[in-house]
């Protein structure tokens, strides 16, 4: 099955903040994992990537390159994450159609996304399209329709 970059990335937005609490350090700490990550991430999307993480981590395992990038990842490495979307592509092109199915399910359960986006230098971060939000010590340009130019007040 060929997978489409956008779900890869969109399965790598799910996994990449739940995985320290999946596989890495924060595994470990139990109940109090379970209740930090969901205050991080919510509970939806915690239950989603703790479902993926399940018909993922047999096939991961068989996989030297994808589990390292995993753990690296979980273990907050920035250069793993910017590659996970390739290669959670890589290990879904070789799992079987009917487990990537599943995967897809689970992840467009819900339209909504949780994602993780960082900014620094007075920068301003947008983890997909702006709308119907209060932005705050910006102002917002519109672009188009459905997109928008955040930049900053001086």
């Amino acid at each position: 099955m060929i997978i489409e970059a956008a779900f890869a990335q969109q399965l790598a937005g799910l996994l990449a903040p739940a995985l320290p609490y999946l596989i890495g350090p924060a595994a470990a700490a139990g109940q109090k994992a379970v209740e930090a990550v969901g205050g991080k991430i919510g509970e939806d999307a915690w239950n989603r990537a703790k479902e993926v993480w399940s018909k993922l981590k047999p096939w991961a395992d068989k996989k030297p390159d994808v589990a390292t990038t995993l753990k690296e990842v979980a273990d907050g490495d920035p250069l793993a994450k910017a590659a996970l979307a390739r290669d959670l592509k890589k290990l879904l092109e070789s799992m079987p159609d009917e487990t990537v199915s599943e995967i897809k399910n689970i992840v467009i359960q819900n339209k909504s996304e949780s994602r993780t986006v960082t900014a620094d230098r007075g920068g301003v971060a947008i983890g997909g399209d702006v709308s119907g939000g209060t932005v705050t010590g910006a102002t917002i340009s519109p672009r188009s329709s459905s997109r928008c130019l955040l930049s900053p007040i001086l």
